[in-house]
């Protein structure tokens, strides 16, 4: 969970204490009538709850922009000497956090090729 995510929900948490302290003793009736504290209700649960949105929004992307930074030399092929670092699409295939995930990976053109050619020789 992300900083800032936090701070919202700590901001939530602040606006229904607000919210508490504004309908303090009035009934459903009493409250759904009053414009005025109905009005100052919404706006301050509406605002923090934008916010909240927003970055739950936005959670994914600063999660594979992250994963992307992290682990750029396992990526890259660096640590394990690879020849064909892993190109954009497959980079996102293997951080995305989502239920299903397809990498696509293989030997070069030029090496199936030759592979081919000696099965059929």
């Amino acid at each position: 969970m992300s900083k800032n995510f936090t701070i919202y929900l700590n901001d939530i948490r602040e606006a229904i204490n607000s919210i508490e302290i504004f309908v303090e003793g009035m009934t459903f009736e009493e409250f759904k009538n009053d414009d005025k504290t109905s009005s100052a209700v919404i706006r301050k649960f509406r605002k923090n709850l934008h916010k909240l949105i927003e970055e739950i929004n936005n959670y994914n992307q600063i999660f594979i922009e992250k994963r992307l930074k992290n682990y750029s030399s396992f990526l890259d092929g660096k640590d394990d000497g690879l020849k064909y670092p892993l190109d954009e699409e497959q980079r996102l295939a293997v951080i995305k956090d989502d239920k299903h995930n397809l990498v696509i990976a293989g030997a070069d053109f030029f090496n199936i090729l030759f592979n081919f050619l000696f099965l059929l020789l």
